[in-house]
């Protein structure tokens, strides 16, 4: 438990004029390296009991904390949070590729737009020109196939949970050169 309070008295230090730290009064013979103060004979033992009380609080406060720690278990609050942690991240990922496979249609259908367009003024530059060859028709009939199967290289496909993108052949969907 507490050691023994030490109560040095010297020579010098002896001096019943001092007063007392607990009453106030002339008489305090006993000094207290502790709290550098002089007690009279009277107060020494309720000054130790003081300190021993101290000393028992602390002790206890520290069991406390000890047993506060043992009991506690963070686990399941740990797990909360990383679980809300992901929930939170999940749904953001799920906003920002739901976000970019937009644009990557509507960059697709438009580039396919701007290829079905230029297909529409070959074969009306063809037709007006009353110059159609077999050759001629065969590119055309080339790039319109081409056409079709860009169009079916890029497919959106949305389920309840996920949403994924097949693409055969991606790469740049430049069809006219």
């Amino acid at each position: 438990m507490l050691a023994t309070i030490v109560y040095s008295l010297t020579a010098d230090q002896i001096n019943l004029h001092d007063s007392c730290a607990k009453r106030g009064k002339n008489g305090g013979i006993f000094f207290c390296n502790g709290c550098q103060r002089t007690l009279c004979f009277k107060h020494v033992n309720e000054h130790r009991d003081e300190i021993e009380k101290q000393f028992e609080d602390l002790v206890n406060q520290k069991n406390q904390i000890e047993n506060d720690i043992s009991i506690r278990d963070d686990s399941q609050y740990l797990f909360n949070e990383i679980e809300q942690w992901k929930r939170e991240n999940i749904e953001q990922i799920k906003k920002i590729a739901k976000q970019d496979l937009r644009k990557l249609n509507d960059e697709s259908k438009e580039i396919l737009l701007k290829n079905c367009q230029e297909l529409k003024e070959n074969l009306c530059l063809l037709k007006e020109s009353e110059d159609s060859s077999e050759i001629k028709l065969i590119k055309l009939s080339n790039k319109l196939n081409s056409l079709k199967k860009q169009i079916n290289s890029f497919e959106l496909v949305e389920s309840s949970n996920s949403i994924f993108v097949e693409v055969e052949k991606k790469k740049e969907m430049k069809f006219f050169k």
